[in-house]
């Protein structure tokens, strides 16, 4: 397995053996924690579940999106909408 494998292993495991977890400080800290180093850590899937649940169930506010993320790392042309017309980040549009 590898590390970044692992990292989703054990935050899987936090939210497995606290299903009321997001309610205690606590837990929703050492989730955040391991969700920050699995965002880091090489192999990670920026597309991930596991971000969503972070941020919606978790309160958790990465440095940078893990969408931001996939577009640095990923194809550019990949990234772009088959149309051409430009991606306006979220963040910006707020």
């Amino acid at each position: 397995m590898t590390a970044a494998a692992n990292i989703r292993a054990d935050l899987l495991k936090i939210i497995n053996e606290n299903p009321g977890g997001h309610t205690d400080a606590a837990v929703r800290e050492a989730f955040a924690t391991k969700l920050q180093e699995y965002y880091k850590a090489k192999g990670s899937d920026a597309s991930d579940v596991i971000f969503t649940i972070g941020k919606a169930v978790f309160v958790v506010e990465l440095e940078e999106s893990p969408v931001k993320k996939a577009k640095t790392n990923g194809d550019a042309a990949a990234a772009k909408p088959a149309t051409g017309l430009p991606i306006v980040d979220f963040d910006y549009m707020k």
